[in-house]
């Protein structure tokens, strides 16, 4: 006990030290595995000894190959777009076994997926591990990554990630560390896209406003017969039975200067003249609807008296 509590001393003075020695510059692995150390330090107070660290890009596909379905996984957007941080089950174990029980259990728990409660208790190392990169990265390739990050919801496997996670490059950040007793060793990483995604909305805008036009097109291309009405003349059935051809049907009050123009459902759009052009009978159209057409009024059965057909 008195050994491990040396260890635990002598990586707390590691950790407190100063960001880094002044003008040095460090390699991007190197400040990953810094940062992992002193982000478990200063959230759990779980000492680790960072034992690799890698730095590097894959596409979607490769980086689902580098967790397990046992892992606990995090959403995490970014302004290139939405990625993951991700916990093997050892590292996630045992910054929960130091939050719940201040000490790591001598042997490997159980293995068991993971739950809300962990994913609550694993999230603050997020954020201290961004925070404690972003000075040691300086004049590095990591100078600048990722960037401001807000940590999102759980994901609960491989499965979901790849319906999340855009189909795109990612840059992806890991670190393997001994986890301060036995054999137990945890792995921890993040991966965020390379490139920003596309402007989607400004490309469903461009798309709908496209469309419209091509609606507004076609609706405006489309043939629509039009009818002539002089007037309406309401019969009895059993007079409507009995037209013969060559039959005449007075229409008392009616002129050729009062035509309507309607559309096949009764709708009047305009009011004009009956002539003739070049020979051919012809409407002059001098009045149109400024307003929205009105259905004309239709006379029920009986309401005028009958034409006498004799």
């Amino acid at each position: 006990m008195a050994g491990h509590e040396g260890h635990r001393a002598i990586l707390a003075r590691m950790v407190s030290r100063g960001t880094r020695p002044e003008g040095a510059v460090l390699s991007p692995t190197r400040a990953l595995r810094i940062a992992l150390t002193r982000a478990a330090e200063t959230v759990a107070g779980l000492g680790v000894t960072a034992l690799g660290a890698a730095d590097d890009e894959a596409d979607l596909a490769d980086l689902l190959a580098r967790v397990g379905d046992d892992w606990l996984f995090l959403r995490l957007d970014a302004a290139t777009g939405p990625g993951i941080a991700a916990f093997d089950p050892a590292l996630l174990m045992a910054l929960v076994e130091m939050q719940t029980c201040g000490c790591l259990m001598a042997r490997e728990p159980d293995a068991r997926a993971p739950t809300a409660a962990d994913a609550a208790l694993a999230e603050p190392l997020v954020g201290a591990f961004l925070d404690e990169l972003a000075p040691l990265a300086a004049g590095t390739a990591l100078d600048g990554w990722p960037g401001a990050c807000v940590p999102g919801p759980r994901l609960a496997d491989r499965r979901v990630i790849g319906l999340v996670l855009p189909e795109t490059r990612f840059r992806i950040a890991s670190v393997s560390a001994w986890l301060g007793t036995g054999e137990r060793q945890g792995a921890f990483l993040i991966g965020l896209p390379v490139n920003a995604p596309p402007d989607w909305q400004g490309e469903r805008q461009a798309i709908a406003a496209d469309w419209r036009a091509a609606l507004g097109e076609s609706v405006m291309e489309a043939r629509l017969s039009l009818d002539i009405v002089l007037d309406r003349v309401p019969l009895p059935l059993e007079s409507v039975a009995d037209l013969v051809p060559g039959q005449v049907l007075p229409l008392p009050g009616v002129q050729v200067t009062g035509a309507r123009v309607e559309t096949a459902r009764g709708l009047c759009i305009g009011a004009g003249r009956l002539g003739q052009s070049a020979g051919m009978r012809a409407l002059r159209l001098e009045r149109a609807s400024a307003t929205e057409p009105e259905m004309l009024p239709r006379t029920t059965p009986g309401a005028l008296p009958a034409l006498d057909m004799t």
